[in-house]
């Protein structure tokens, strides 16, 4: 039953992954309502408005999500699944989880990733083809490195797209830092969902790892194989710490400063 809690997880980053399709949607239908009018002959000033509400959100973020996701369904189906011995329900939400994630972070990919016009410039070593490089390698080394539980049928490499999932969920992220860090535009409220169901993610899956844990100790058990898991995800949960600092700073700076800034001033007038 702790399975419900990585699935809480995984549904968190799905209701931040909807969110983004969501928004992106409502900006092609205005943008399409635009064209209309400026066929018309009607003024072009709302298009640069649109552009404008495009959250702030890193393409390379989206892609690296979406390829983490491939990952986890190929693992999680590797003989034996995951949900082998769990309830029938919680099986099906299993597969509700995988079958929908892939979905989403796909669509999400090839409507709005690809297409995306802002937040795309990152140095060429956040970009996510050599985070999904570097990915690759160190999961292949630690598979080789980190205690696992293997299985006679397990599909080939299975360990290592273990590894590959949890260290590319986690530099998924370094894209959206350098985003943040760097962009002069204001944060907006439907970012800080987005941010907040990431975080409350997290949390979940941390949660998920510490009740596994715990019914290992009970049983007289190390649970070692589970660091093969854990130690990705700590890392992972260690720079979603730093993203939500990041994240805080920023808030502060566009919204909290001015703020008080002006606060002061009516104090003196």
């Amino acid at each position: 039953m702790e399975l419900l809690l990585y699935l809480f997880g995984n549904g968190c980053v799905s209701a931040a992954g909807l969110m983004l399709l969501l928004h992106s949607n409502k900006l092609a239908m205005l943008m399409d309502l635009i064209k209309v009018h400026t066929q018309q002959g009607q003024s072009q000033q709302g298009g640069s408005n649109v552009q404008s509400k495009q959250l702030m959100i890193s393409r390379d973020l989206q892609i690296l999500i979406t390829i983490g996701t491939y990952s986890r369904i190929y693992w999680s189906c590797s003989s034996p699944p995951v949900w082998t011995d769990e309830e029938l329900f919680v099986q099906i939400l299993c597969w509700i989880d995988l079958a929908s994630s892939c979905i989403l972070w796909s669509a999400i990919c090839g409507t709005i990733a690809i297409k995306q016009t802002k937040f795309v410039e990152v140095p060429p070593y956040f970009s996510w083809p050599v985070l999904t490089g570097v990915s690759l390698v160190l999961g292949y080394i630690g598979a080789h490195f980190l205690p696992t539980e293997n299985d006679p049928n397990a599909w080939p490499l299975a360990d290592t797209a273990i590894m590959f999932n949890m260290i590319i969920d986690a530099f998924a992220m370094v894209p959206q830092m350098y985003t943040i860090a760097n962009s002069s535009e204001p944060a907006g409220p439907e970012l800080s969902h987005f941010v907040g169901l990431l975080c409350v993610g997290r949390v979940f899956r941390m949660l998920f790892w510490g009740t596994l844990l715990f019914q290992y100790f009970l049983r007289g058990s190390t649970g070692h194989y589970l660091w093969t898991f854990i130690i990705p995800d700590i890392i992972h949960t260690a720079i979603m710490f730093d993203y939500l600092l990041i994240w805080l700073k920023k808030v502060k700076q566009d919204k909290l400063d001015p703020m008080l800034k002006q606060w002061n001033m009516e104090q003196y007038v």
